[in-house]
């Protein structure tokens, strides 16, 4: 009834009328306030159900912005779709006019005075001419000068009755009193039936308007006048609330009012709270709605705005970018007004009003507009006040200024370099856990780096801030060379290691661990270069194990298991051959339990294996009797896939009996997706998977090759996600690498999102079907999803990432070997992992 049948389809998002990618708290709140004005115009608007109805439509604004239920609320409600306010129930006047006024008299003096007939009339009236009715009501009342008067007639009545008359005296005055109600009533009369006269207008008018503004109108009389003073945030807000009355007749009135209210509030934002930004920030936003249909008033707004993006000051400055952005993504503003709002450089706005805030102090960073000292103590100040930012971005924000200031273009030096470098770093806590330890280290050893200025951030490091673990000896001399900065970075990194908490002992060996194993070279052997890359496995899955708060697995991962380099040409002791004989007791078999006692025996081998005992294997994988046998079976034909006789045995099944299970084991060992058995293609698809993976099998030159150590890394690779159980390698990869992508919060415009990932991914392995290039693709694309993970939680530096990024795209293109690739991957991932220890340590 009040918002159309579209709005009763169930669910909050039909009920505002918003779709399910709506959940920015600014474009929720403006489809709320549209819903509750379609409410307000409604002709029963004053009933219960219409109370009841607003209730409704707050409760859904709550949930929709709510981030833990939005999606739970989009698997079960459909869209909304917006519904324009019904042509009938909108007023053609802009206010109660005095004509309406004069004839509503005429109706309450015809009805004999206020009484339910009169109602009944007026509220007929009302509805004719699309006015409210409690409007029209309220415009009824005496004015001033006849309520003076009546007041004035009734004290004199009062006062010339004197006590103890006589009969002859109280007859009198019963005339006199007569006389004067009658010449009250009919003064009465007159003034209902009369038009208002310029004299009771002018009584009626406030004093004079102030210098510069328009006469109010009828409809304008509540709207206070300017106030002198915005001192305090309420007022500001208060103001915002006055312009946006006058907007609809009054737009350039309100547009001063509102450019004067802006001013104030790009100059002090800082002194006020979150929320209050938040709200003053919406506001604006409603005002410049209100009064787009005037392009002057909407200059006079906007140009409040862009004259202070050129500001000296970095906070005003910011903050007038900020209200800009915020401005062009209002969901509700004309496209009018957005073409008139030059390109912002500040992010997209995401979240609250002190996120964007933040983004466009950072921009003031990049933009490098710092000029001096005193630049940067307001930038600090300014980035300090954003309460509502992610923490992290703060953080990071910091880091780029500190960086900024490092670099050798950079105007300050001297005392100004280093009182801005205070300012700075005195807003980071350089605590356990945040990532401003492990960018000091790396700044130490970055020969790019000057020595001067890491000396000047040294300096203050350990004599003006007090940062944990640093002492005055620990300072940079500002003509030190390369040892003298390794020397330093040890001194840092041994302080900040003994400060760790209860895991001290383990982190401590896990980086010790990954500083050995990324000082190791590959090598000039095929075995060298595989131990070296067994070594860099086992370092950084104890890594992200600790990473994950699990000490326990990463002290395990640390244990070295006997050597697996060369993987036993001849069988494990007490382990029968797979030969023909096993391959035909196998078989002879009645008993499930014996069955897999020999399956059992079969995964410890890891020399030759014959024909017949490979097709023995596969035939318990799709036919064996009982879920169980055949479960072992399968993974037995997995972690035996090292074999060509394996493989050419699962050729040969899928060819002569397609089926759902070979099929997936096909997938397990490949990594390949497989079409239905009954598919026209499915015997090309088969043999596209399984043939370039034979030939590789039957080329190894020596048993030392990387297909023996890819169980090893299975292994590694699938404790690190979580798993258990035994898969292959590159599907072992695919479920770490899917792991890193959900924690990855990066957006998709983003080169570190999960969306570029798995797209860099996809291209990288477009027409590739060797397994060790598919394996080398896919650990690099986990190595990104780890960088791109930190970077969005905010636990490194997204400059280091970068260049760690930047490192292993350079190693990948000089690489000669896959093997050599995978090396450059996994130690890009060490030294991710060895800086994020140092830092946290």
């Amino acid at each position: 009834m009040f918002l159309g049948d579209d709005a009763a389809a169930g669910g909050p998002f039909a009920l505002l009328g918003i779709t399910h990618e709506t959940k920015q708290p600014p474009v929720v709140s403006a489809a709320l306030h549209r819903r509750l004005a379609q409410v307000d115009s409604h002709p029963l608007r004053l009933t219960p159900e219409a109370d009841e109805l607003r209730l409704a439509l707050h409760a859904a604004a709550a949930q929709v912005m709510n981030p833990a239920l939005h999606a739970e609320l989009v698997r079960h409600w459909p869209e909304g779709t917006p519904a324009p306010l019904p042509a009938a129930w909108r007023t053609h006047l802009s206010a109660v006019s005095d004509k309406l006024v004069g004839r509503a008299r005429l109706i309450v003096g015809a009805s004999g005075g206020w009484n339910p007939k009169a109602r009944t009339r007026l509220a007929h009236l009302a509805r004719i001419h699309r006015v409210s009715a409690p409007d029209l009501i309220r415009a009824l009342r005496p004015a001033v000068p006849a309520v003076q008067r009546s007041g004035a007639i009734r004290r004199a009545v009062i006062e010339i009755i004197p006590p103890g008359s006589t009969g002859k005296l109280w007859a009198g005055m019963h005339a006199v009193l007569g006389v004067m109600l009658l010449a009250l009533l009919l003064m009465l009369l007159v003034e209902l039936s009369a038009e208002r006269t310029p004299t009771v207008q002018a009584v009626a008018d406030p004093p004079t308007a102030p210098s510069g503004a328009p006469p109010r109108t009828e409809s304008t009389r509540s709207v206070p006048g300017p106030r002198r003073d915005l001192d305090h945030h309420t007022l500001i807000e208060q103001e915002l609330r006055n312009a946006m009355a006058l907007g609809p007749t009054q737009p350039t009135d309100a547009a001063s009012r509102t450019a004067r209210a802006i001013g104030v509030f790009l100059r002090s934002w800082t002194a006020m709270p979150g929320e209050a930004r938040e709200r003053i920030a919406a506001q604006s936003a409603r005002v410049l709605l209100a009064v787009a249909p005037s392009e002057e008033a909407v200059s006079i707004v906007l140009d409040a705005v862009m004259a202070r993006r050129e500001a000296s000051d970095p906070a005003e400055r910011a903050a007038a970018e900020a209200l800009a952005a915020w401005w062009q993504a209002w969901p509700d503003l004309p496209r009018s007004v957005r073409d008139q709002i030059p390109a912002i450089t500040a992010d997209p706005v995401t979240g609250r009003f002190d996120a964007v805030l933040a983004s466009a102090l950072n921009d003031w960073v990049r933009r490098g507009l710092a000029k001096d000292a005193s630049d940067w103590a307001r930038w600090s100040e300014a980035l300090a006040a954003c309460g509502g930012a992610h923490g992290s971005a703060r953080i990071q924000s910091r880091l780029a200024a500190l960086e900024t200031m490092l670099s050798p273009s950079s105007p300050l030096s001297g005392p100004g370099l280093s009182r801005a470098m205070e300012s700075v770093a005195g807003g980071l806590s350089w605590r356990s856990g945040e990532p401003s330890r492990s960018w000091l280290i790396e700044q130490l050893e970055e020969p790019s780096i000057p020595s001067d200025r890491l000396a000047v951030l040294t300096d203050v490091l350990a004599t003006r801030l007090s940062v944990p673990g640093v002492d005055p000896s620990m300072v940079l001399a500002a003509g030190a060379g390369e040892e003298a900065r390794m020397s330093l970075s040890s001194s840092y990194r041994a302080a900040w290691v003994a400060m760790s908490g209860v895991d001290a002992a383990v982190r401590e060996e896990v980086l010790s661990v990954l500083t050995a194993a990324l000082g190791r070279g590959p090598g000039g052997s095929e075995k060298d270069r595989l131990s070296t890359l067994l070594a860099l496995a086992r370092a950084n899955a104890a890594a992200a194990a600790l990473f994950m708060d699990d000490p326990a697995t990463a002290a395990d991962l640390l244990i070295v298991p006997p050597d697996r380099s060369d993987p036993g040409l001849t069988p494990q002791q007490g382990a029968s051959p797979l030969d023909e004989v096993w391959a035909s007791s196998v078989l002879a078999m009645d008993n499930p339990e014996q069955i897999m006692q020999a399956l059992r025996q079969a995964r410890g081998v890891r020399g030759r294996i014959d024909p017949a005992a490979a097709e023995a294997i596969l035939l318990q994988a799709t036919h064996g009797s009982g879920r169980e046998l055949r479960e072992l079976a399968r993974d037995t034909v997995i972690t035996s896939s090292w074999n060509e006789q394996i493989l050419l045995a699962l050729e040969r099944a899928a060819i002569r009996r397609p089926s759902v299970a070979v099929g997936r084991l096909i997938t397990e060992i490949t990594g390949a997706s497989m079409p239905p058995a009954t598919d026209p293609g499915w015997h090309h698809a088969v043999r596209s998977a399984l043939l370039p993976l034979i030939v590789e099998r039957i080329s190894a030159d020596q048993p030392g090759d990387l297909v023996y150590a890819e169980l090893e890394l299975a292994e590694l690779a699938l404790r690190r996600a979580g798993g258990s159980g035994e898969k292959p390698l590159l599907a072992s990869l695919v479920a770490e690498t899917d792991a890193w992508l959900r924690r990855n919060t990066l957006p998709e415009t983003d080169r570190l999102s999960p969306r570029a990932i798995e797209a860099r991914r996809a291209g990288r392995a477009d027409g590739i079907r060797a397994s060790t290039q598919l394996t080398a693709i896919q650990h690099r694309a986990m190595v990104e999803a780890v960088g791109g993970t930190m970077a969005a939680q905010g636990i490194r530096p997204r400059s280091s990432v970068d260049r760690e990024m930047e490192r292993l795209a350079q190693s990948w293109a000089d690489a000669e070997r896959v093997t050599d690739q995978l090396i450059a991957s996994f130690q890009a991932e060490a030294r991710l992992w060895r800086s994020l220890l140092e830092g946290s340590l």
